[in-house]
């Protein structure tokens, strides 16, 4: 299945590819997709809208979700 749709991935999903940039960018699990350091995979799914859909994963995956922040230096 291909979506876009945080809350159907999060309830359908025991696998996860993370596609952008024209390549795979990861592969795993929901749990190790959230820990992914990569900038769009945590603005993905630690932004907002992907924080809301993580408080519905099973287990306490989202609890260990720290939200997306801001690093850039500038420049």
């Amino acid at each position: 299945m291909i979506t876009h749709d945080l809350d159907t991935l999060v309830s359908l999903s025991d696998r996860v590819a993370v596609l952008a940039e024209q390549k795979i960018l990861f592969y795993g699990s929901l749990a190790e997709v959230v820990a992914v350091g990569h900038p769009f995979v945590r603005n993905f799914f630690l932004g907002e809208r992907g924080l809301r859909a993580l408080t519905a994963a099973p287990g306490e995956l989202y609890v260990h979700a720290a939200p997306a922040t801001n690093q850039s230096s500038g420049g």
